[in-house]
């Protein structure tokens, strides 16, 4: 069986005893130790990790963390290099920048800090730096991850929206945090209920606009609510189009079909061509000439 690391809750000098991986444990995602001894596991806590759906196993092991935000590592070392019943623990030499705390980690400043495989004899086994980055935006979300910069809702309607954490790039930042949810003006729209840290239910209560405000990790999002009697207005699929744009109710809007139109010599079925005019349906045969004679 493969060993993995037990967490610990803060820096001691004891070593925690290491357990055994189970199959359902072996899909948590890992990156490769540093010095090449092992894989370093991420570990979701809580539930507000945007990377460990309601609580399960992160996808991917992340590339940046959130400042402030609570995760947990476990370690599995190479079998060729450690046998079974070795005692492991998992450290953070800067007890400054780095929290330990009922088995999670939180880092408190941005950049890079290192994490430690240490053996029960104080040995390191090997190490990872993790990058943890400033929140720089909180995007709003509905539950089938559509970003929202508005929020537009009829009277007595709710809708349900998430909280994932981004750097400047936009891009996901891991780790639990605690989110706090409210409404400039609840008498437009109120946090009907909270179901998790960082999913919210908003109801409209009465038209007008007011502001959706989340807050994590020292950062504040604001998301406008648009509270109307109809809800959001329907889109035109041709708005500038009308099937029938000309008053003359004629189907050629140039030519008449009886109006300026002479049934025999004078007539145009087309508004510039007669058809026993200029033009003959024949053009060599008249039928009726003026000497009497009739054409081929």
């Amino acid at each position: 069986m493969r060993l993995t690391l037990a967490l610990i809750t803060a820096l001691t000098a004891l070593a925690a005893p290491g357990c055994v991986i189970d199959e359902d444990a072996d899909d948590r995602p890992s990156r490769p130790g540093e010095l090449g001894a092992g894989d370093f596991l991420y570990v979701c806590v809580g539930d507000s990790d945007p990377l460990c759906a309601q609580g399960s196993v992160a996808e991917t092991f992340p590339e940046r963390i959130a400042v402030g935000g609570r995760f947990a590592l476990d370690f599995n070392p190479n079998d060729t290099i450690f046998s079974d019943g070795v005692a492991l623990r998992i450290e953070a030499p800067n007890e400054t920048l780095v929290k330990a705390e009922l088995g999670s980690f939180s880092i408190e400043e941005a950049g890079y800090q290192v994490f430690l495989a240490v053996s029960s004899e104080s040995e390191v086994v090997d190490l990872q730096h993790i990058l943890a980055a400033n929140i720089e935006r909180i995007s709003v979300r509905t539950m089938d991850s559509q970003d929202l910069d508005t929020i537009e809702l009829a009277l007595g309607e709710s809708i349900t929206v998430s909280a994932v954490p981004q750097d400047r790039l936009r891009s996901t930042l891991a780790g639990s945090l605690d989110y706090a949810w409210s409404i400039t003006d609840p008498e437009i729209a109120d946090v009907a209920t909270v179901d998790e840290d960082f999913d919210v239910t908003i109801e409209a209560v009465s038209e007008g606009v007011t502001t959706l405000i989340v807050e994590a990790g020292g950062f504040a999002q604001e998301v406008t609510v648009e509270v109307s009697v109809d809800g959001p207005a329907t889109t035109d699929t041709d708005p500038g189009t009308d099937t029938d744009p000309d008053p003359d109710p004629d189907t050629d809007s140039g030519s008449d079909t009886d109006g300026n139109t002479d049934t025999d010599g004078n007539t145009d079925t087309d508004g510039g061509t007669d058809t026993d005019g200029e033009t003959d349906t024949d053009a060599a045969t008249d039928t009726d000439t003026d000497d009497g004679s009739t054409g081929a």
